[in-house]
Formats: C-alpha cells, structure tokens, sequence
C-alpha cells in the first residue's frame, strides 16, 4: 500500500499536480481503514475531468489492458492539467516482488516504466537493498521490455521526440516505511535506470565483505531524487518516443504476464489545445 500510495503520488507530481498530492497525502487515515480497502485509490477523493479527452484517449488504448485484475481506478485536474490512475493487481499480496509504475505523458507521447524496491535500514543506520535471485529475474525481464520498446521506436525525430535520455526503464529504490509512517511528500529513495543498475551489478561495488550485493547511497552516487525526476518527466526529457496506441498495449500485455504483480498505470495530458510541433 505504501508503494502504491508513492507511484500515485509521483505521477501527480509529473502531472503537475503536486498541490493534490500534499492534500491527499496529509489526509489521516485509521489503521483499520488502511486495512478495509484494496488499493490506496479507495482512501483518496477523486474527481471529475473538466474536459472528455482523457477518457476518450482510455477507451482506445488502454480499455483491455487495464482489465487483467483486480482494478481501482481515479481521476484528478486542476486547471488545464489531468491525470488518470489505476491500480491493477492479480495474484496473492505476499508474492509480490514490487510495484510497477507505468507513467504515459500524453503531451510528449512519452512512456517510463519503473519498478519499486524496498530498502532496509542495517547496520549504522544505513538504508539498503540486497539484490536477490528474483532482483536477477526483473532485470532480465525489463530488459525484454527495453528491447521490444526499441524494436517499435521510429528512427525519425520529431521536435517533440527530443529527449535528454530515451531511456525508458527505472528503479526507485526506496526507504521501507509504514502508510501510518507516511508524511505528505514522496518516499525518500534513488531512481536509477536500468543501464546504470546493470553497471552497478557487473562494477563489483555493490559486493560486501561477505559476498552479498547491497544497493545504498554509500555506492550508488549517481541517481536522480524525486524533484528532479518529476520535473524531467513531465517536461518529456526522458521516456519512450514515437510509440503509437498498439505499442503501448503489446508493451503493458508483457508486463502483465508476471504471475503476481502489483501494477499501477498513470496517464497525464494537458487539455488545452497542444502546442503545434
């Protein structure tokens, strides 16, 4: 749940919709209400879409994908901007090896996809994660998802295609707190892409004493925080470029073949009329 509440959280900050964010998130919740519902979607207020674009733009991309589980969906607009969430989850909570963020940015036609992972506090108060056989596992996987997202890429550039790194593919390895830990900004973590965890694995620093692999801020010193992130995002400087409606549905089907995962699926636009690249 707490990872659910950060990957919603930080796609209305990419949506530019931060002020909702700290709105919701300040909201108290009992611990017994936390417990009572599926999806954190359930303990926040949605709204209506000033404008019908968005979910027309659902219906024609995302209407079956969206389908395979259990789902929560909500809609949230201040002003021009808009943002629809869902939260889709099959299979049994415990197995879960993460949440997966899927974010589409509308007005960059922009797609990232980042996987959560819970760091630990250890020994002298350090926070890390320690990569595992399943760890191995997700990174094959994404870089499946990495090669059929360059497979459909065109080589033409457009001016809204210009991108500081088309490097779709993320992880946020976050502190491990409690919803009832919570405060009203995002979770504290690194988000590194996947080329640059992949170097981490084969450099050999993230090898211990004892021959375990850890992932903390004493050897991960290049990673984005969530400010920054957030702003790269919504301005469309990094992500996916010219993927069309049936690129978005192959990708998200692969995703949605793990057995278990807990998956959200956040799409922001702007809906006033877009600027003429």
């Amino acid at each position: 749940m707490a990872m659910q509440r950060d990957a919603i959280g930080l796609s209305l900050d990419i949506a530019g919709l931060p002020e909702i964010r700290r709105r919701e998130f300040r909201r108290e919740h009992t611990p017994a209400e936390a417990l009572e519902v599926q999806s954190f979607i359930e303990l926040m207020d949605s709204q209506t879409p000033q404008e019908r674009t968005l979910i027309d733009h659902d219906q024609s991309i995302l209407e079956g994908i969206i389908a395979r589980g259990d789902t929560r969906d909500a809609t949230f607009s201040k002003g021009p901007r808009a943002l629809r969430v869902w939260t889709v989850d099959r299979g049994r909570v415990e197995r879960f090896a993460g949440v997966d963020l899927v974010i589409l940015n509308l007005d960059y036609n922009s797609m990232l996809l980042m996987q959560y992972k819970c760091m630990d506090k250890e020994l002298r108060s350090q926070w890390s994660y320690r990569p595992n056989a399943q760890f191995d596992i997700e990174i094959s996987r994404m870089e499946k998802v990495r090669a059929m997202i360059r497979e459909r890429t065109p080589e033409e550039l457009k001016l809204i295609d210009i991108r500081l790194n088309h490097g779709p593919l993320y992880f946020k390895f976050c502190k491990r707190l409690p919803l009832s830990q919570q405060d009203g900004e995002l979770a504290e973590g690194m988000m590194v892409s996947l080329t640059a965890t992949k170097r981490l694995l084969e450099s050999g620093a993230l090898h211990g004493e004892k021959g375990g692999r850890t992932i903390g801020y004493e050897n991960c010193k290049r990673y984005l925080n969530n400010s920054l992130f957030s702003a790269l995002a919504r301005d469309g400087w990094i992500g996916s470029r010219g993927l069309t409606a049936q690129h978005y549905e192959e990708v998200l089907g692969f995703i949605q073949q793990k057995e278990d995962y807990s998956l959200v699926v956040a799409e922001s636009m702007t809906t006033a009329t877009p600027v003429p690249w």
